[in-house]
């Protein structure tokens, strides 16, 4: 078999990652070997994956924020290695089996020095909006959300969702019909504890 580039599989990689989220410029940590994986679900209305990789650096750059057009929102529980995740000038650490959200349309940026893995669901920005009734420009974008209490619990579906799809999968497309609900009541939760920008 032909030798493949370090290049080449990162443009390979980073070509899977657009397909199956939005577009990234995603540059390796480190020389040597890479592995990558994702697997995906896609329901009505929303995706569930299971990602695994070698440290990598991900950046959704400005020039890339319009593809696609619909903005999208994305909830990571980490399921192991350790990385952080910055958005909205805020940044949130990504370990321990935490959520944590980020969205599409405005610039953001994760970073992942050491091997790790995540369940990533993806739904349509505008129906968490509608359905939380907060502001896309007051998501909680890269906050960690800890294992315990509410965000925990549903990080915990949707781990388990991923898993479900394995062995159940028409189960896992009824219990998906309650995925973008349940994201909603943790944007409620969560937005209030956001610092307001004061008027100037």
């Amino acid at each position: 078999m032909p030798e493949v580039s370090q290049q080449q599989t990162f443009e390979e990689w980073e070509a899977a990652v657009a397909a199956a989220y939005v577009p990234l410029v995603v540059t390796p940590v480190r020389a040597g070997e890479f592995r990558a994986r994702i697997v995906q679900s896609r329901f009505d209305g929303i995706d569930v994956s299971m990602v695994t990789a070698s440290g990598q650096h991900l950046s959704r750059i400005p020039r890339l924020i319009h593809e696609p057009e619909e903005a999208i929102l994305f909830a990571s529980v980490t399921t192991h290695g350790h990385g952080w995740l910055e958005q909205d000038g805020r940044v949130g650490e990504l370990a321990d089996g935490g959520l944590t959200l980020h969205v599409s349309s405005r610039p953001f940026s994760a970073h992942f020095e050491q091997s790790w893995g995540v369940v990533a669901v993806q739904v349509p920005l505008a129906e968490v909006v509608g359905a939380s009734g907060v502001p896309a420009d007051r998501m909680p974008t890269a906050v960690r959300f800890p294992p315990e209490g509410a965000a925990g619990i549903v990080g915990r579906f949707f781990c388990g969702l991923a898993q479900l799809q394995y062995t159940a999968p028409d189960q896992a497309a009824e219990l998906a019909k309650h995925g973008t609900g349940l994201l909603a009541s943790v944007v409620q939760l969560a937005a209030g504890d956001l610092p307001r920008d004061e008027p100037a």
